[in-house]
């Protein structure tokens, strides 16, 4: 069983450091710099970031078994394996092409857009890479408060005070869910 540690407030003050700790972890970006270690643990065995903001994740002060890439715009700057050459990485290439296909699909994505609908978020990635590299027959999801639920306005503990009514098409996102836990035969529960 994998558990990810999303960056939704749910968790603050919640004390559920502990219960994270006895799982499989993954981790979002740097998360060393915000989050508190008795809601949300300290284990981390993976973490995830876009190949765009992936240097920040050197800058964590921990052992990890894997650092996944993720390039959202569909290609990457090579020289980013330099940058890790000494650490185990991971780049999401063809897993996350498939799903930040179907939602650009779904959101009808063209440039007029901007950001926002050409890939899904960093934590969609970030399940998507261990439903298909993992194989775990459950995923726990832990602070994934807007993405579980599109009508709770997105706020995040990485960037306290953001709060982002259109940062990402939630819903879209959410509906998202149930595809990937059926292509990749997973379940998907919350903490």
């Amino acid at each position: 069983m994998i558990l990810i540690v999303g960056h939704g407030p749910s968790l603050k003050g919640a004390k559920r450091g502990k219960e994270i700790d006895l799982h499989e972890v993954v981790r979002l970006k740097q998360f060393t710099r915000f989050h508190e270690s008795e809601d949300y643990g300290t284990k981390t065995d993976y973490i995830c970031s876009s190949t765009e903001a992936c240097l920040g994740m050197l800058k964590n002060k921990v052992d990890v078994k894997e650092y996944w890439l993720y390039p959202k715009l569909g290609e990457y700057d090579k020289n980013i394996h330099d940058a890790f050459k000494s650490k185990p990485h991971y780049v999401a290439l063809n897993e996350t092409k498939i799903w930040n296909d179907k939602f650009k699909k779904e959101t009808g994505y063209h440039k007029g857009l901007g950001a926002y609908g050409r890939n899904i978020s960093t934590g969609l990635a970030a399940i998507v890479i261990a439903a298909a590299r993992l194989k775990p027959e459950k995923i726990i999801l832990a602070g994934f408060d807007t993405l579980l639920d599109p009508t709770i306005e997105y706020e995040s503990v990485f960037n306290p005070g953001t709060k982002h009514k259109h940062m990402h098409f939630w819903a879209i996102e959410n509906k998202m869910l149930k595809e990937i836990s059926s292509h990749y035969n997973v379940e998907f529960i919350t903490l």
